[in-house]
C-alpha cells in the first residue's frame, strides 16, 4: 500500500510535504494526497506561473492528479480558491476526496457548492463549485470579491456557461481584479487557442500520471443492440483474465436499464455487481456506487458523468459504446433538440483513461476502428450549438462585454436578442430594462423567466412556479401519462400540500427547482390558497395561469387540424400524453424525431387555450383558404376565419363557391411532385407513354413530344379541370388528353408503326412490350413462333425488336434480334433440352 498524507499527523504531513518539494502554508492542510501523484512534480512551476503572469494553462492526463492537488498548490493566502466542474457529482467528488486526504470533513475548509445543495462555511477556502453556479454568482457579484485563485477544469467540454466564465473573468482580470488568478486545465485542451486568448500565459504539460491502456474493437454484429454488444466485451474480458471492476460508458439513462438488465445473469454468475452512475441519481445513492468498486468487483454503468474528474477505485477496464446524447438548438425550426451521436476522439481519449488511473488497463470499444478517422477531434462549444437566449441576457447583465475566447456566431446572438426584445427584457437600443432585469434574477430561461413575472402580477405564483419546475427540469417520467401541464401543476402543488412528493413520483429536480422558485418569488398567502383549491371552487384559475404563459409564448399557439395541432408557422405535432378538446392549445415543448416517412413530432407538454383568452380573438379575419389533404389526396376548400394566424373558426365551403382554378393548380402541382398518384394510370397508359417517348427519339418527323416535366405540367392541369382529387380522373380521360396532346393523325402513324401487338404465325397475338430503357420485345412461346423469320423493326424500321422466346412454362430460352439465325443455329440444342423436358410437345 503506498503511503498518502491521510493517515498522517500535521507535523508529519509538514515534513513529507518538504520532502516532496510542497510549499503549502502552514494553516492550510496538504491537499495532494498519494506522494507519487506526478502533477506534483510540477508544483514549483505551477505556483511560479500564476504568480509571474496570473493566468495558466494546464495539460494534464487522467490520473495525474491535477483536479485534487492543483488548488491545495494555490492555496496562499487567506482568498479562497475556486474549483469549477462541469457536474455536480464530480465538484461534489472531488471535494468530498480533497478533504478526506487533508484528513477533514468536507465543509470545513474544503467545501462543495452545487445547485440545491452545498457543503461549505465561512472558512472555506477551497470550494469546488459547477460552472453554472459559479456564473450565477458572477451575475449577482461580477468582481468575485473575495476569490483569489479561479481553476476552470475540464475545460475542454466548452459548456455556455464555462466559456461565459472565462470570458467575463478574463476581461475582470484585465480591468478591475490583476489580483485575480487565473488556471485552466484539461487532459485534453486546445492549447492554441487558448494561447491566442492569452497570449502571455504559461503553458504545462505534466507528463505521466496514465498507465498504459490496451485498445481493442468489438464492432457490433449486424443490428445488435449496444447493450448486447456490452455484454459481449464484458463475457470477451472475463475470458481473457479481466478481474477488476469494469466501468461501462451508455448515453443514457434507458440504455443504461437495458444494459443492466442483459449483463444481470453474467454478473451474478462471476461475482460482479452490478451498478448504474448518472447524474438522476440521488446523492447518496451516486456516492455508494462511486465506492462500492474498492471493496468488491463491479460493472459500474454509466453516462458520461464518469468521463472526467472521477476516479473510480478498482476500475481497470472499460467498455465504451462511443455514444453520447448531445444538447442542440435547430434555430430554424426554434427546436431544442437531443441527438444521439458519436462522441469525439479526445471524449474516446478520456474514457479510455478511466481504465489506466490506478494501473494498466484495458479499453474495449464497440465500434470498427475505422470509424475513428471519419470522427472530429473534438466536439464544438456549445455556444455554436444551443439556444443564446439566456446567455445574452445575462451577459447584457454585465458591466462590460466580455472578453470571448470564440465570439457567440453572430446571427444566431442576433437571433437571441432579438427574443428578448420581444419579451421587453431589451430596449430598441440592446439595453437591459428594469423587466429584464428582474429576469435574470430567476434561474430558469427568459420565456420561463417573464412568465414567472407576469404569474407575480396575476397572483398565482405558486401554481406557475410549479408549472415552471415541471418545464425546466423535464421529468419525463412524470409526464409520461398526462401532457397537460395546468393539470401537471395542479398535482405537484397537491403533492407537496399532503407531504407526499417522492411518493407522487416527482423527481428530486423537480420538487427543488419549485421550491427554489418559490423562495425568491415569496408568493402571498391568498395565492398560496388559490393555487390549494379544488377546480370548481376557482374557475377562472386556468384562465389566468395560461394568460401568463400566453404573455411569453404566444407564438407557440396551435391549431386543431384533425388528429394533429398545426402552429402558425406550419409545423404539426400530436399530443404526447393526455387529451383535450381545445381548439387550440399552447405547445411548450415541440420534439421531433426522424421516421421512414419523415420527420414526426409530438406535444408532450401542452396548454389548452380559449381563444377568447387571447386579445388576437377579437381581431379574427375571414379567408377562403385552400388546402391538400394528404391522408385523402383531395382539395379542400374552407372559409376560415383567422386570429394571430390561427384558425379561431372554419367551415366547408359550398361546392358552388369553390375556386376551381385553385384546385385545379394544386391537383397539378401535387401530380408532378410526385405527391399524389392517377388511380387510372396501369400497364396500358405506361406503354402507351414509353412508345410515345420513344418516338419522339428515334422518329422526330412524327413530331412526337418527349413528356418531359414541362408536358406533364400541361397535361395535368387539363386532367385536374373541374376535378377534386386525382381519384376522379378516369383512364378514358387520362388516354384520350394524352391522345390529344400527341396529335390524333400522329396517334395513328404511332399505332401502325408501334403496335401494342404483333401477329404470330401460329395466328394469336403476341404483345410489344417497351421496357424503360433497351429495345422492344416482343415475347411467346417458341411453338408460336414457329415459321416467323427474319427481323422486326419498329417507326418504319428505325428501331429493331427483340424476340424473346419462351419454353411452355414461358420462361426465357433465348433472345435474339434474327429469328432466321435462331433456327438455323441456335434451334437444333434448344429442342434436345425442350424434348427431354417437355416430351409431350411436338418439336419439329
Amino acid at each position: 500500500v503506498k503511503p498518502t498524507f491521510t493517515s498522517l499527523s500535521r507535523r508529519e504531513r509538514d515534513v513529507a510535504g518538504r520532502v516532496t518539494g510542497y510549499r503549502g502554508i502552514r494553516d492550510v492542510p496538504c491537499y495532494h494526497g498519494p506522494v507519487q501523484l506526478p502533477v506534483l512534480q510540477q508544483a514549483d512551476a505551477i505556483r511560479a506561473a500564476v504568480r509571474a503572469s496570473g493566468r495558466l494553462i494546464l495539460c494534464a492526463p487522467p490520473g495525474t492528479g491535477k483536479s485534487t492537488q492543483v488548488p491545495g498548490l494555490l492555496a496562499a493566502d487567506s482568498r479562497q480558491v475556486v474549483v469549477l466542474q462541469p457536474r455536480r457529482i464530480a465538484a461534489r467528488s472531488l471535494a468530498h476526496r480533497v478533504a478526506s486526504e487533508a484528513g477533514e470533513a468536507v465543509g470545513g475548509r474544503v467545501g462543495y457548492q452545487v445547485r440545491f445543495e452545498q457543503a461549505a462555511g465561512p472558512d472555506t477556502r477551497i470550494l469546488f463549485q459547477t460552472y453554472g453556479v459559479f456564473w450565477q454568482r458572477l451575475l449577482t457579484e461580477p468582481t468575485a470579491a473575495g476569490v483569489g485563485v479561479v481553476v476552470l477544469d475540464e475545460f475542454h467540454e466548452r459548456s455556455l456557461e464555462a466559456d461565459a466564465v472565462l470570458a467575463w473573468l478574463t476581461r475582470l482580470q484585465a480591468e478591475r481584479r490583476p489580483d485575480l488568478a487565473l488556471v485552466v486545465m484539461s487532459a485534453t485542451l486546445e492549447v492554441a487557442a487558448l494561447r491566442a486568448h492569452w497570449p502571455d500565459a504559461p503553458c504545462l504539460e505534466v507528463a505521466g500520471g496514465r498507465h498504459p491502456v490496451a485498445i481493442e474493437h468489438l464492432p457490433p454484429r449486424g443490428h445488435e443492440p449496444v447493450w448486447e454488444g456490452a455484454v459481449r466485451a464484458f463475457r470477451h474480458l472475463l475470458a481473457t483474465g479481466e478481474r477488476g471492476s469494469v466501468l461501462v460508458f451508455m448515453p443514457g439513462t434507458h440504455e443504461i436499464r437495458r444494459t443492466l438488465d442483459a449483463l444481470g445473469p453474467v454478473c451474478a454468475q462471476a461475482g460482479y455487481e452490478a451498478l448504474a452512475l448518472h447524474g438522476a441519481q440521488a446523492v447518496a445513492e451516486q456516492q455508494r456506487v462511486l465506492a462500492a468498486p474498492a471493496d468488491h468487483p463491479c460493472v459500474v454503468v454509466a453516462t458520461n458523468v464518469a468521463e472526467t474528474s472521477l476516479t473510480i477505485p478498482g476500475v481497470t477496464a472499460v467498455i465504451d459504446s462511443g455514444l453520447a446524447r448531445q444538447a442542440s438548438h435547430d434555430a430554424g425550426r426554434e427546436l431544442d433538440v437531443l441527438a444521439l451521436g458519436w462522441i469525439a476522439r479526445a471524449n474516446m481519449a478520456q474514457r479510455a483513461g478511466r481504465a489506466g488511473r490506478l494501473g494498466p488497463g484495458r479499453c474495449v470499444r464497440l465500434w470498427p476502428q475505422s470509424l475513428e478517422t471519419s470522427l472530429p477531434e473534438v466536439l464544438p462549444p456549445e455556444l455554436a450549438r444551443r439556444d443564446l437566449a439566456r446567455l445574452a441576457l445575462e451577459v447584457a447583465a454585465l458591466p462590460d462585454a466580455p472578453a470571448w475566447l470564440e465570439p457567440p456566431p453572430p446571427e444566431r446572438w442576433a437571433r437571441a436578442r432579438d427574443q428578448l426584445r420581444r419579451l421587453g427584457a431589451l430596449d430598441e437600443a440592446g439595453l437591459l430594462t428594469a423587466l429584464g432585469r428582474r429576469l435574470t434574477a430567476h434561474p430558469v430561461a427568459p420565456a420561463l423567466a417573464r412568465v414567472l413575472e407576469a404569474a407575480r402580477e396575476a397572483g398565482v405564483v405558486t401554481l406557475v412556479a410549479a408549472m415552471v419546475a415541471v418545464v425546466e427540469a423535464a421529468d419525463r417520467r412524470a409526464i409520461a401519462d398526462e401532457g397537460d401541464l395546468y393539470l401537471l401543476g395542479l398535482d405537484l402543488v397537491a403533492a407537496a400540500e399532503g407531504g407526499a412528493l417522492r411518493r407522487a413520483g416527482w423527481a428530486r429536480e423537480v420538487v427543488e427547482t419549485w421550491r427554489q422558485l418559490l423562495r425568491q418569488l415569496r408568493p402571498e398567502a391568498v395565492d398560496r390558497a388559490l393555487a390549494r383549491l379544488p377546480e370548481a371552487e376557482a374557475p377562472d384559475r386556468r384562465a389566468r395561469v395560461t394568460r401568463c404563459w400566453l404573455v411569453a409564448l404566444g407564438d407557440r399557439l396551435a391549431a386543431r387540424q384533425g388528429p394533429s395541432y398545426v402552429l402558425a408557422d406550419g409545423r404539426r405535432g400530436v399530443l404526447g400524453a393526455g387529451r383535450t378538446e381545445a381548439a387550440w392549445v399552447l405547445a411548450l415543448a415541440l420534439h421531433e424525431q426522424a421516421t421512414g416517412g419523415g420527420r414526426q413530432a409530438t406535444i408532450p407538454l401542452f396548454l389548452p387555450v380559449d381563444p377568447a383568452w387571447t386579445a388576437a380573438a377579437e381581431a379574427a379575419t375571414e379567408t377562403v383558404v385552400v388546402s391538400w389533404d394528404a391522408p385523402r389526396e383531395r382539395v379542400v376548400q374552407e372559409r376560415v376565419w383567422v386570429a394571430n394566424g390561427l384558425p379561431v373558426r372554419r367551415e366547408p365551403l359550398p361546392a358552388a363557391a369553390w375556386d376551381r382554378g385553385a384546385a385545379e393548380a394544386l391537383i397539378a402541382g401535387k401530380l408532378l411532385a410526385g405527391e399524389a398518384r392517377l388511380a387510372a394510370w396501369d400497364e396500358d397508359v405506361e406503354q402507351l407513354v414509353r412508345r410515345i417517348r420513344r418516338a419522339a427519339e428515334v422518329w422526330p418527323e412524327l413530331g412526337a413530344p418527349a413528356l418531359g416535366e414541362d408536358d406533364w405540367e400541361v397535361l395535368y392541369h387539363e386532367l385536374a379541370r373541374g376535378k377534386a382529387a386525382p381519384a376522379e380522373i378516369t383512364r378514358d380521360e387520362l388516354v384520350a388528353v394524352l391522345r390529344e396532346y400527341v396529335g390524333w393523325p400522329a396517334v395513328d402513324r404511332l399505332e401502325r408503326a408501334a403496335p401494342r401487338t404483333w401477329r404470330l404465325p401460329s395466328g394469336r397475338q403476341a404483345r410489344l412490350t417497351f421496357p424503360e430503357e433497351g429495345p422492344p420485345e416482343l415475347s411467346a412461346r417458341l411453338g408460336d413462333m414457329i415459321g416467323l423469320t427474319g427481323t422486326l423493326a419498329l417507326f418504319e424500321g428505325r428501331l429493331p425488336v427483340c424476340f424473346d422466346i419462351l419454353a411452355p412454362n414461358f420462361r426465357t430460352v433465348q433472345k435474339t434480334f434474327d429469328m432466321t439465325g435462331f433456327w438455323e443455329r441456335t434451334y437444333p440444342e434448344v429442342r434436345k433440352e425442350l424434348r427431354r423436358r417437355y416430351p409431350k410437345h411436338p418439336w419439329p
